[in-house]
């Protein structure tokens, strides 16, 4: 965002109304707030039998969830009663996401046409907006923020395009729906939220209280990654198959045709 805003920031093409002062008082602000709200993160594809992911993520026993494309999702609370203000405004970020992969690249013929020069943009507004006075400092700063964390969230760097992620973000999820489980690399606990089906009727609703029934995730189908002999496909297909239907989930259940040798 910095290097960004340093590249235009002398432009001509920025127009002379832009106060530069207050984008580079902002800008420092946002660089020193970035790093602190909590942020959780879940992790998926849009594609759904990739031999980088089964190497990487499913190597000795993978499966590949297919969930509803434009799902909604909420959080899961151990409290009885939902206080939807607990969240911040602007967060969570309760919808699947593209990771954007690009490197910003100065181009004065498409100025702001990246997602650094898009969310540099907001910021630029919010500045102005506040500048005119039709928009007060705390609700411009919040906005700003909003908009620094949406880049974050969603920009990787470029060496990780093969992963084709998508994501959903959750910021500074309230206390009680919080949960800690044992790391896969290491001794240190992990933090994390419970994601459950979000309420079709109400869209906006972002917390689910401990005493309402859990709805059922959308699941439409599983995917069996890569097995090392038929025999063991066979029972891998029959137990998850199993499985699913004894927790309500009447949806497909097949193998992947990727042929991958573990281990090379």
């Amino acid at each position: 965002m910095r290097s960004t805003w340093q590249h235009y920031r002398s432009s001509p093409k920025l127009v002379d109304e832009v106060p530069r002062d207050e984008v580079d008082h902002l800008i420092a602000r946002l660089g020193n707030e970035i790093e602190s709200p909590d942020l959780f993160f879940a992790s998926g594809s849009m594609y759904g039998d990739k031999l980088e992911h089964w190497k990487d993520y499913g190597r000795d026993q993978g499966y590949a969830i297919c969930l509803q494309e434009h799902s909604i999702w909420r959080i899961r609370s151990r409290s009885e009663e939902t206080i939807p203000e607990a969240l911040s405004v602007g967060s969570p970020f309760l919808r699947w996401h593209e990771v954007d992969y690009k490197k910003f690249q100065p181009n004065f013929t498409a100025p702001l046409e990246t997602p650094s020069g898009r969310a540099l943009e907001e910021i630029i507004r919010a500045v102005m907006k506040h500048h005119d006075g039709s928009m007060d400092e705390q609700t411009a700063h919040q906005y700003a923020l909003n908009v620094a964390l949406r880049q974050l969230c969603w920009q990787k760097h470029e060496g990780s395009e093969s992963e084709d992620e998508i994501r959903i973000a959750v910021m500074n999820p309230p206390s009680d729906t919080r949960h800690s489980r044992p790391s896969a690399y290491g001794s240190r606990a992990v933090e994390y939220v419970e994601l459950v089906s979000g309420d079709p009727t109400d869209h906006d609703a972002t917390l689910l209280a401990a005493t309402e029934t859990v709805p059922s995730l959308p699941i439409l189908a599983v995917r069996i990654g890569p097995q090392t002999t038929p025999t063991k496909l066979a029972e891998d297909l029959n137990a998850t198959a199993r499985l699913l239907d004894e927790n309500g989930y009447n949806v497909p259940v097949v193998a992947s045709p990727t042929p991958f040798l573990s281990g090379r």
